[in-house]
């Protein structure tokens, strides 16, 4: 008995499958961040794929965020803010 042929999905199906609107799965594309493949002008999308590359890039997220969050409060920063007080004449 062959096997199936492996059937790929369409934008509306990735869209519908990670609850995001068209244009986020659109966005997707164009950043890149999920795979897909061009048959017949239409992007076709692997679900398998696109797990992995989501599982991916969400484990690169905190790290990301931990940077930012770091640079956010630096102590220099922290020092060198000015506090105004509107009851005080200048």
């Amino acid at each position: 008995m062959a096997d199936k042929p492996e059937r790929f999905a369409t934008i509306e199906q990735v869209a519908d499958r990670y609850q995001v609107s068209l244009s986020t799965a659109r966005a997707w594309v164009r950043q890149g961040i999920i795979p897909c493949i061009k048959i017949g002008g239409i992007y076709r999308f692997n679900f398998v794929d696109i797990d992995a590359a989501l599982k991916q890039k969400s484990a690169e997220q905190p790290a990301l965020q931990q940077a930012t969050t770091t640079e956010l409060i630096a102590p220099t920063a922290v020092a060198e803010a000015l506090v105004l007080n509107p009851d005080q004449d200048a």
